[in-house]
């Protein structure tokens, strides 16, 4: 089975096991062990106008970054195949990339891989979960209705209902289900929190 790991930046991110191929996104190759491609999708320069990348260390990564944008700064650049992956994927929903981590599950899709692992794909701080999450669960849901297994680490909250129950089940928190290894460091009491 032609598999896959997805390394997002997210806490999870440590209980990656690197069994088999492995992506990952941004700057996670400052905390990986092994990464066998990269993904960069933001823009040369952020906002405030500082620079984005540091090309020597992603060149002394010495493995194919995979990026929406032409640098000609980075010897192993590989252009995403935006217009086939659009092509390839029409209908509702195709362009419904809201973060790279979208953008690397099309590209699993469209290079025929059969399981994704995801880990570091948390989505549990504000800007991403409201901003970045929908269009995870979209191609999540994508990928699921072609027959691809899809596995995520417990403690990401993508295809989770916000409540941690679905709708109209009584709501009872069960950290163990949403921190399992105490990740977000929150103590917790059997009773009288404050």
């Amino acid at each position: 089975m032609k598999e896959v790991i997805l390394l997002g930046m997210g806490a999870t991110l440590i209980k990656c096991p690197y069994d088999t191929e492995v992506w990952g996104v941004n700057k996670v190759y400052r905390m990986a062990r092994k990464l066998d491609k990269l993904f960069i999708t933001d823009r040369r320069y952020y906002p405030d106008g500082t620079p984005s990348w540091d090309f020597d260390e992603l060149n002394s990564l010495n493995i194919p970054i995979v990026s929406l944008h032409r640098y000609p700064e980075i010897k192993k650049l590989v252009r995403y195949p935006y217009s086939k992956v659009i092509e390839r994927f029409g209908g509702m929903g195709y362009e419904f990339f809201t973060n790279s981590i979208c953008y690397m599950i099309a590209y699993a899709l469209y290079k025929g891989y059969e399981k994704i692992r995801m880990y570091g794909v948390d989505m549990s701080d504000q800007k991403e979960y409201i901003l970045e999450r929908g269009g995870v669960e979209y191609w999540v849901g994508r990928a699921e209705g072609m027959g691809v297994v899809m596995e995520n680490t417990k403690g990401s909250t993508v295809c989770k209902p916000p409540m941690g129950v679905p709708y109209g089940f009584k709501l009872h928190i069960d950290y163990k289900e949403i921190d399992p290894d105490n990740l977000l460091g929150r103590k917790r009491c059997k009773s009288g929190c404050q």
